[in-house]
Order: C-alpha cells, then sequence, then structure tokens
C-alpha cells in the first residue's frame, strides 16, 4: 500500500458484505413515586427529559411540539444540522436541530398554512403516532369498535397492540377523544420509554459512556447517515445500544492492537463475532469500518468524519450499508489516539 508524507490524510476503507444470520436515577423535587415516575427518571438519565431550573419536573404540565420533538430525537436519531422549512419559525430557534429531524423523517408535519407551531401543546394522538411510525410498526384496528373515529384511530390502535398505550393507563378512555387532549409530560415519558423497551433498546445518550455525547463523532456520523437515508428514501435507522456496544469494543480492540481488518486475530472474522448478536435475536447484520491518520488531537475529530463518510459513499458495498432498506437499527463507534481514527459503523435487524 503506498504510504503518503506526514500530514497528508489517509483513508483505509473495508466493507463487508451483509451476513444474514439465522439505573442510575435523577430523582425531580416534584416526583416522589407514582404513575411514570420511573421512566421520567430513566429518560433523563440519558437528557432524553430533562426539568427546569429549579429541580423540578412538573409531570402534570403539557409538553409542546417543540419540546416534544427534541424529546424523540434524542431518544431515537441525532439533531440535522440543515434549518427546518416552517413558517413561524425563528432561525435562532432553540428546537430548530430536532424540528428539522422529525420533518425530515416524516415523524412530525406542520399545518396548512405551513407552520409548525412548536409552542403549541402536543396532543396524545400526535405523540402516539409519531412513536408508532419511528417503530415501523404497521396501523391496527379496533377490534371491539369502541374506540371513537379519529384520523389518529389506525395509530393509536398500533400503539394499543404494542403496549406503548394501555387500557389501565389514567389518561385513557375509549368513550370520549381523549387522544385528541393535549398530552402531559408524564404521559410522553411514559409513551417514549415503552416504545425504546419494546424495541428493545435504550436512550442512545446512555450507551457509549465519555465518546456517547450527542456531538461527538459517533453521532456525527449518524446525522451523516440519516441523511444520506432521507435523500434515498430510506427508513430512518433507531439508535441501538447493543450495536454501540459491539462496534466499540472492536474499535478499540483494532487500536490497541494497531491492526485494521474485518478479521481480528483475537476474535476472529465478524461473521464468527457477530454470533453473539444472532443469540440477541438480530436477523442480519453489516458493517463498515474506517481508518484516517493525519496530525489532530481527540478535540479535532471532526476532520476526519465528513472524508471517512464520503469515502464510505464512494465505496459500493460501504454505500451499499448505508443505504440498505433491510436495516432498521444501528450502533456506531470510534476509537482515536493521537493521529489513528477509527470508526466501525454496525448495521442490523432485529426480530
Amino acid at each position: 500500500m503506498k504510504a503518503f508524507q506526514v500530514g497528508l490524510m489517509v483513508f483505509i476503507l473495508l466493507g463487508l458484505v451483509p451476513y444474514c444470520l439465522a439505573e442510575e436515577t435523577h430523582p425531580f423535587s416534584d416526583l416522589v413515586g407514582g404513575w411514570g415516575a420511573e421512566e421520567i427518571d430513566w429518560l433523563a438519565s440519558s437528557s432524553v427529559l430533562i426539568g427546569y431550573p429549579d429541580g423540578a419536573f412538573r409531570p402534570e404540565e403539557q409538553m409542546s411540539r417543540g419540546e416534544f420533538a427534541k424529546s424523540a430525537v434524542s431518544a431515537f436519531s441525532a439533531p440535522s444540522p440543515n434549518a427546518p422549512f416552517f413558517s413561524d419559525l425563528p432561525a435562532d430557534y432553540w428546537a430548530n436541530p430536532f424540528i428539522a429531524r422529525v420533518e425530515a423523517q416524516g415523524w412530525m408535519v406542520g399545518y396548512s398554512d405551513g407552520a409548525f407551531r412548536p409552542d403549541w401543546a402536543v396532543t396524545r394522538a400526535q405523540a402516539l403516532t409519531v412513536l408508532v411510525r419511528i417503530a415501523g410498526w404497521a396501523p391496527g384496528i379496533w377490534s371491539d369498535g369502541s374506540f371513537p373515529s379519529s384520523w389518529s384511530s389506525p395509530w393509536l390502535a398500533s400503539a394499543l397492540q404494542h403496549q406503548v398505550l394501555r387500557r389501565e393507563d389514567p389518561c385513557f378512555n375509549d368513550q370520549t377523544a381523549f387522544a385528541d387532549e393535549p398530552a402531559s409530560r408524564v404521559e410522553v415519558a411514559v409513551f417514549l420509554a415503552r416504545t425504546l423497551r419494546q424495541l428493545g433498546i435504550q436512550p442512545r445518550e446512555e450507551v457509549i459512556g465519555g465518546l456517547g455525547q450527542a456531538e461527538g463523532p459517533e453521532f456525527a456520523f449518524l446525522a451523516q447517515i440519516q441523511s444520506e437515508r432521507q435523500n434515498s428514501g430510506s427508513n430512518v435507522l433507531i439508535w441501538d445500544p447493543a450495536l454501540a456496544d459491539f462496534a466499540l469494543r472492536y474499535a478499540a480492540e483494532m487500536g490497541e492492537g494497531n491492526f485494521f481488518s474485518h478479521d481480528s486475530p483475537l476474535t476472529g472474522t465478524f461473521q464468527e463475532r457477530s454470533r453473539l448478536l444472532l443469540e440477541a435475536g438480530y436477523l442480519t447484520v453489516g458493517e463498515n469500518i474506517g481508518l484516517a491518520q493525519s496530525p489532530g488531537s481527540r478535540e479535532n475529530w471532526l476532520q476526519w468524519v465528513a472524508p471517512i463518510h464520503q469515502r464510505f459513499m464512494d465505496s459500493g458495498k460501504h454505500r451499499e450499508n448505508v443505504l440498505a432498506a433491510q436495516w432498521t437499527v444501528i450502533g456506531i463507534a470510534c476509537w482515536w489516539q493521537e493521529e489513528r481514527f477509527l470508526v466501525v459503523e454496525v448495521f442490523g435487524r432485529r426480530e
């Protein structure tokens, strides 16, 4: 392999054809247990939901559409670098990166006049419909015919089928259009937590420890992938902690072992290593790995993300992994030390 002079960035990329394979709590001053308290603590531990400066969560207050967009993106995706296309959003509105993401993925839409109305309360129907869409569940049917006719009825039926909404919930009432009423902050917390658990995943910010910050390279790569999939018409990928942990272990193994290959001298081929994922319920998985070498530091990781991602997109098998419709979940991890930077992207589909 041709060597480059010091200071010239070197990118080495390998692709892999996908293999088909058969708490910590943060209590708030106004929470003393009760319905939804455990879900609030769980989501707050990863900053999916946050409280107020006075230490309160205010569980019974309504959640705005902007706040819900932030929570959904924090749980399942990454903020968008693009601006949202709604007429009522100032350029510096705090939730723009989150609203842009839910707009781009088709999770939330605006109103007929082109406005998003981020300060309006999100309704239970809106929140549950978004979560069903994110999860990829099909619309359902109310078998007993008891639920009033509504635009959201099929989505609510699916939420009920998947136990995100439950008949014993305090808000549930099959004799009224309860879903068209504003959702409280505690209700959103419960719906979010149940969706994550039904999918078998944790909020994305819990996963990678010190490397798992939303502004870190893992989520810069994720934002690039989501944008590529959006432009190609592919489904959004949900962050999967098991895949992120799998990726992190292998990135560290390559970095500390000073090698770069899908075949590890310690733990075997990717197919051999991924048998653990098969046992955990994945149907198929694939892997992209990338290496960059250049002068720099841990704080300057941004210089590596776009070039590595572009090399992935210029390589047939890497591009296939980035865009393949078969994937539903993803985990990404990076390892870097001095001039050596490694990224591992693991794509998968769960049962």
